[in-house]
């Protein structure tokens, strides 16, 4: 089954526009006539959360290791990693804004497969307006975030739900199972600060799909919960704002035993370990791991006790915990 989009309000941007429309409505021109245009608001206001300072900790060192370069023809930049749950030595990844609504299988030394899935599995019914992150539930299905924001006025983000192809050298093409527009409940008005829902990390969790804003500016980042029993529903709560220094947020995935959540930006990770699921990730141990600089980083995901990360050059990374005193 597929939800249907949101109804838009008056005046509210919707990302189902075509490309033209969407330059058009980025205009100056336009901007302008909505300044004149009476505003309109798209979600209700957010509960009172407090802000979990975490720019002190003291950080382990890390040396991140180059284990391979994708497919540049195919892959331009990469921003999205998540694991195969029923694959073995497969990663998915996915393009950024620009491209199309293609997924990629890619080895974990970052080549591509030898079969017709090396130019990607295209997602049936959707589009990539700017596609920033996806997750695993670690049972064969995957999660897609168009939620990129470069503009400085409303976008309903939108989530692609589709399930892992079972054979990866035949099939070029996915049902999609489920559009899942949705917005912020702090997010009100048609214009709103870039760096209040920028969002490019994305993890699935306690049967929820979580979200950390990239943190622009002075703000902090904010992390908002989507949950599943209510068919995650079109709001996203806000969990809590959470001080990550000057770091901008792009990428965060748990481990297959749910324990584990790794929270990335340039040079630093982030990883949160609890001991039981569904248990609060503040309680447990909190490590910062930094590392040199590998380039814009762009996505994490675990396999095993390992991380892999990429960057916007499509350089794959890993580094392994079991080298890690600390952890």
């Amino acid at each position: 089954m597929i939800v249907s989009d949101v109804v838009h309000p008056p005046y509210c941007y919707s990302s189902n526009l075509s490309p033209r429309l969407s330059r058009y409505f980025a205009s100056p021109f336009f901007l302008a006539l909505i300044i004149l245009a009476a505003p309109c608001n798209v979600a209700i206001g957010a509960s009172n959360v407090g802000i979990i300072d975490l720019s002190q900790l003291e950080p382990i060192k890390v040396k991140p290791k180059l284990v391979g370069v994708m497919n540049q023809l195919h892959i331009n930049e990469s921003s999205g990693l998540a694991a195969s749950a029923i694959h073995d030595g497969i990663i998915w990844t996915l393009n950024d804004s620009g491209n199309g609504p293609k997924i990629f299988p890619v080895t974990l030394d970052g080549a591509s497969l030898k079969s017709e899935s090396v130019s990607g599995f295209t997602i049936e019914g959707a589009e990539n307006f700017d596609w920033e992150a996806m997750a695993s539930d670690h049972k064969g299905t995957l999660y897609i975030a168009d939620s990129g924001q470069n503009f400085y006025f409303a976008r309903t983000p939108i989530i692609y739900q589709v399930d892992e192809p079972v054979d990866l050298h035949k099939k070029t093409s996915l049902p999609l199972l489920r559009k899942i527009p949705y917005n912020y409940e702090d997010q009100s008005g048609f214009f709103m600060p870039r760096n209040e829902f920028d969002v490019e990390a994305m993890f699935y969790a306690d049967n929820s799909l979580n979200f950390i804003t990239k943190g622009w500016g002075n703000s902090g980042s904010k992390w908002y919960r989507l949950q599943e029993s209510d068919e995650f529903g079109h709001a996203a709560r806000l969990v809590t704002r959470i001080n990550f220094g000057k770091a901008l947020i792009t990428g965060a995935e748990v481990d297959q035993s749910g324990l584990r959540l790794a929270v990335l930006a340039k040079r630093s990770i982030w990883l949160f370990t609890r001991k039981a699921l569904g248990q609060n990730w503040f309680t447990g141990d909190i490590d910062h791991l930094r590392s040199r600089d590998i380039g814009v980083t762009e996505a994490i995901t675990f396999y095993g006790n390992r991380l892999f990360i990429t960057n916007e050059g499509g350089e794959l990374y890993v580094i392994s915990l079991n080298d890690i005193d600390r952890i």
